[in-house]
């Protein structure tokens, strides 16, 4: 993208990605709702049921699966501050600077400046290990409140798409979202609760860095044109990519068409990635 008069490279981190790169998730989470009813003072039972089904939605399925709770508003607080709206998806989104721009590629005002790379911990909705796929992708609809993917469990796998081996080999060898030192302006949301549209400039808001941040952009199942640069499109394409580096393994001597059996390899190799994975962690027995 072309940078603003207004923009600066040099520009020192923001007091809003300052607190978004120093937020905690748990500060986020709403405690469960009671609503002050006590059962030894005779509380009306419809009350004590709807404090039940109250958390039942928020815990069970809105902070876990979906990430939306839609019996809230947009842009809802509580008196403290406290953000109360419809936007369950934990998290934060902010730049963090590491190293420097390359001297001679990239956007010419990024050339040898700070080099921000966007930390996305916000699920978007698409896992990239498995090819970005979605609900409404698949169905062409969406059940709102339950089928956006962007809760605990979605953020999970595209944790998991991370930090696959491919993509540690590919930001090894200088590539992608991390390992690029080749800088663009990139304009990206800085902050929490970033998919409530009436909560910008209050808990969060859009920011152009210098940033190696802009491979495998996707929209988020929220619906908006925004972008954001997510892992390798599945372990197939991250193969792909590897091979045709810079610093290749392997020299491809022929070019093929896409087949059916490379899109079958594509799916089995994120799998045998996520199960490589699982296997390596502690034993928690």
């Amino acid at each position: 993208m072309s940078s603003s008069p207004s923009f600066d490279p040099d520009a020192i981190e923001s007091d809003l990605n300052y607190l978004a790169r120093t937020n905690s998730v748990y500060n986020q989470m709403k405690c469960p709702q009671s609503n002050g009813i006590s059962i030894s003072k005779g509380a009306k039972f419809d009350k004590i049921m709807d404090s039940v089904i109250h958390n039942g939605v928020n815990y069970a399925v809105a902070y876990p699966f979906s990430g939306v709770n839609t019996d809230y508003k947009k842009g809802a607080t509580q008196k403290n501050g406290f953000y109360d709206g419809w936007d369950y998806a934990l998290g934060s989104n902010y730049y963090y600077e590491l190293g420097m721009c390359n001297d001679n590629t990239g956007d010419a005002v990024c050339r040898g400046k700070p080099r921000w790379v966007y930390v996305r911990n916000i699920p978007v909705g698409k896992a990239p290990l498995m090819l970005n796929a979605s609900f409404e992708g698949i169905t062409g609809s969406n059940l709102a409140g339950m089928t956006e993917n962007r809760g605990i469990v979605g953020g999970l796998l595209e944790d998991i798409s991370d930090i696959q081996p491919l993509a540690v080999m590919e930001a090894a060898t200088q590539q992608g979202n991390y390992g690029t030192h080749t800088c663009k302006v990139m304009n990206y949301p800085v902050g929490t609760n970033i998919y409530d549209d009436q909560m910008k400039r209050k808990t969060w808001d859009m920011e152009s860095r210098c940033s190696s941040s802009y491979f495998n952009l996707e929209t988020s199942t929220n619906g908006g044109e925004q972008k954001f640069p997510l892992g390798p499109k599945g372990a197939g394409s991250s193969v792909e990519g590897f091979l045709q580096s810079s610093v290749p393994l392997v020299t491809p001597t022929t070019t093929t068409t896409p087949s059916s059996s490379s899109t079958s390899v594509a799916w089995i190799i994120p799998f045998v990635s996520i199960v490589a994975y699982l296997c390596l962690l502690p034993s928690t027995r």
